[in-house]
């Protein structure tokens, strides 16, 4: 199933995968805006059941179908743990895999980004002594992708794909497909299909009941995107099932599980050291059937936590990491893309200043609960 058809904001009748048009289509009122994640295909499952099939099983009967279904199989890789745990499984069941694109962000300029010299190490290794057909394309986001953005849709920007973004890079599925000198028409190739590892199972513990339940910013990166969301596609909703369970397993495990630690685990915002959260990122990957990982810093969810929370918080920022660099370059050489960008963010201050800020955008849209099961306090041992 395509990914609009299944991941997308709903108001009444009317569907979007751009949460700005969603927003204005419900007068503002974020009440009336439903974040909607397979809905319909999901209540045609039993998720008071934990699935019986290992998780393995069921990753291996997606990779198995996927092959069986497309003429060229693509796997997005970064060495992480939801896209390692895939390539695993091809491995495992000897799949044929036609082709490996290894994404990067050459602007970061720090010791630690060096994830995908990792994954393309893996892929030229599984080149050499596997599969040598296989094709390897590193991918290098650069400025002209942001900026070609920005040249065709200009202070209108925040109205196209996925564009509301307070970030100054597009660098969401939808937008790189388009702009990206690599990757224009890829998405047309008749039998082609890109899987990526995305995304993790999402739960919610309240008033003693556990609830799949995903929020939009997990996903607003690739929403309207050409990819295939090899643990979210509806054909795959057994599989998630699993994961969830398996995760609610995991937090029922840990003393310290609440309400709370849920959100910190899953989220972004902790008062704890890196080390310590980096072994709870692991412990939880490994909790819901991720395969191990040998790059400490995939390992620990660094880059994750790091740039994502590092990176530039709208026009007044000074931070010199991820979007911020793009952003600082186009204002110093291409004062027209840096306008069009100001102008963008100005309009959705002036018009939704009660429901997005600069630092955070728009206020978090949920998918619908669907209740898993009752509480189960670990029992000591």
């Amino acid at each position: 199933m395509n990914l609009d058809q299944y991941l997308y904001y709903q108001v009444g009748d009317y569907k979007t995968t751009n949460k700005l048009l969603a927003v204005e289509a419900a007068g503002g009122d974020m009440g009336r805006v439903h974040f909607y994640f397979a809905d319909d295909e999901h209540r045609q499952h039993d998720w008071t059941h934990e699935p019986e099939e290992s998780i393995h099983t069921l990753i291996d009967q997606r990779v198995r179908a996927l092959r069986d279904q497309h003429q060229y199989l693509a796997l997005w890789y970064s060495a992480g743990y939801d896209s390692h745990t895939i390539l695993d499984s091809i491995l495992r069941t000897n799949t044929r895999l036609d082709e490996i694109l290894v994404f990067s962000r050459p602007y970061i300029k720090t010791q630690d980004n060096f994830e995908h010299l990792i994954a393309l190490k893996k892929a030229q290794w599984i080149k050499a002594h596997l599969q040598p057909w296989l094709k390897i394309r590193h991918v290098e986001y650069n400025q002209d992708t942001t900026f070609k953005f920005y040249q065709e849709h200009k202070a209108d920007w925040m109205y196209h794909g996925p564009g509301h973004f307070h970030y100054f890079t597009k660098t969401s599925r939808y937008n790189t497909a388009m702009y990206h000198k690599d990757l224009i028409g890829l998405d047309h190739i008749i039998g082609r299909c890109d899987i990526t590892g995305v995304e993790k199972p999402r739960v919610n513990l309240r008033d003693g009941k556990w609830y799949a339940q995903m929020p939009d910013a997990a996903l607003h990166h690739h929403l309207g995107g050409p990819r295939h969301l090899f643990y979210l596609c509806p054909e795959a909703t057994r599989l998630y099932i699993k994961q969830v369970w398996m995760s609610i397993a995991w937090f029922e495990r840990h003393p310290e599980c609440s309400h709370d630690f849920v959100h910190e685990i899953q989220g972004k915002s902790s008062n704890r050291s890196l080390r310590e959260r980096g072994d709870l990122y692991a412990s939880w990957n490994k909790g819901f059937g991720r395969s191990t990982v040998f790059d400490a810093v995939a390992a620990s969810g660094y880059n994750k936590y790091y740039y994502d929370t590092k990176a530039e918080n709208g026009i007044g920022s000074t931070t010199n990491h991820d979007s911020a660099v793009l952003r600082d370059l186009a204002e110093k050489t291409d004062s027209k893309i840096y306008n069009y960008w100001v102008q963008g963010l100005q309009y959705l201050n002036t018009n939704h200043a009660d429901i997005w800020n600069p630092v955070t955008g728009f206020d978090t849209c949920m998918s619908s609960a669907i209740y898993v099961k009752d509480f189960t306090p670990a029992t000591p041992a």
